[in-house]
């Protein structure tokens, strides 16, 4: 199951994104701007086995290392996918499956 479901924003080749498509089996790393270090994480796309620069999908997202996002994500909350430190693409945490890794107000 996944830990939690962002909408996934793929930055254009002008923006600094890549200029070929992410498949299926592409395992970003991810960065909070309330977490110490980058967190890894497995992905999978919802209804698409590919995503274009510039295209928007919604994605189910694994953390590999649970500890990294402990009682650190919340709705709404924004982040970056990146490719050896370079963003690629933003995201918007829209739903938290895994209640160990939901902040506590």
């Amino acid at each position: 199951m996944a830990d939690f479901t962002a909408l996934v924003t793929y930055y254009t080749q002008e923006q600094g994104g890549r200029k070929t498509p992410i498949g299926a089996e592409y395992n970003p790393v991810l960065i909070f701007e309330n977490v110490a270090g980058p967190v890894a994480a497995d992905q999978v796309m919802v209804g698409k086995e590919e995503v274009f620069p510039s295209e928007s999908i919604e994605t189910e997202f694994t953390v590999l290392h649970k500890a990294d996002l402990a009682d650190s994500l919340y709705l709404g909350q924004n982040f970056e996918l990146t490719e050896s430190r370079v963003p690629i693409a933003s995201g918007v945490v829209l739903e938290i499956q895994n209640l160990k890794l939901k902040k506590n107000s």
